[in-house]
């Protein structure tokens, strides 16, 4: 079998790039721009999560973090409700995409701000984070999710892959790792688990389980970083080589690995393209056909 092989920069193993610019980029050499547009999407994802609050999937959710939730460490948004950082992570990425009105990123090709913001927030919460430190693990997030979107391809999705999912949980991890002060060896073993813990189906569009999968990539990106740094062994090289996520969920359409990994914050995914805000709460393949309605109704 032919083995196919993905560098970074000068040949560096692409998981390993990835992980030092989650790890050692400095939050003073952030921009300020993306410090305002994280800002943004923190203040969006909060409004439509406490709409979504009281949806019957949020509920549910909900429900089971007050049965199962542990150490009542974070916040359940819109309830008198603490949990452990996963599970208020969970609870509250359900929220925020249950009514899917949160909005979208394009080379992340989901909704990535549904999985990486809750799973920021209660992260950050836990360790007494600060608020600038949470924009900037979810700034970071995001920049990793849209690069990870980028060389994945639009296949991955035609395939029958939620990137919301996927695409979510390498993010999330990510948030995770920057938050809770890993090293990058160990973001590199958490990528690892995460990869083992990949799905979500298109097929369950239409039914709960749709924000069920930014609730679960939230929870899964904090189970698979405090693993990880408790020592939890996996694959550390997950986005090279054959085997790894590119070859298995990739569909050949994407951009290429190594030019994408190099163009690392030049310029931010947050920024360039950035975030799409929805104007109607349904999938964002219907917002073009809701416009064109709106105006034919508007010329008549």
């Amino acid at each position: 079998m032919e083995t196919t092989t993905f560098r970074g920069p000068e040949g560096q193993m692409i998981t390993c790039t990835l992980s030092q610019f989650v790890i050692k980029t400095k939050t003073d050499e952030i921009p300020d721009a993306v410090f305002g547009a994280a800002r943004d999407a923190l203040i969006d994802t909060l409004g439509v999560a406490l709409a979504g609050a009281c949806e019957p999937a949020a509920v549910i959710a909900a429900r089971w973090v007050e049965e199962n939730g542990g150490h009542a460490r974070a916040a359940i948004w819109g309830r008198a409700v603490r949990a452990s950082a996963a599970e208020a992570a969970f609870a509250n990425g359900i929220s925020a995409h249950a009514l899917d009105f949160d909005d979208s990123h394009p080379s992340a090709r989901g909704h990535a701000s549904a999985s990486l913001m809750p799973a920021a927030i209660s992260a950050g919460e836990v360790v007494g984070a600060s608020g600038r430190e949470i924009l900037a693990a979810y700034a970071i997030g995001l920049e990793v999710a849209g690069k990870i979107g980028r060389i994945l391809g639009s296949g991955h999705l035609q395939r029958g892959w939620h990137p919301t999912a996927s695409v979510g949980l390498i993010g999330s991890t990510a948030v995770a790792a920057r938050l809770w002060n890993l090293e990058a060896s160990q973001l590199e073993r958490a990528w690892g688990l995460a990869g083992s813990q990949i799905g979500g189906l298109v097929r369950n569009f239409g039914t709960m389980t749709k924000p069920f999968h930014a609730g679960h990539a939230a929870r899964s990106g904090l189970l698979s970083a405090w693993m990880a740094k408790q020592g939890f062994t996996a694959d550390n090289a997950i986005f090279d080589d054959q085997g790894g996520i590119f070859t298995i969920f990739a569909s050949g359409d994407g951009e290429p690995a190594e030019a994408v990994v190099a163009s690392l914050g030049k310029p931010w995914e947050i920024l360039d393209p950035g975030n799409f805000v929805k104007q109607w709460p349904c999938c964002y393949s219907n917002h073009r056909a809701l416009a064109g309605l709106y105006r034919l109704i508007e010329k008549h």
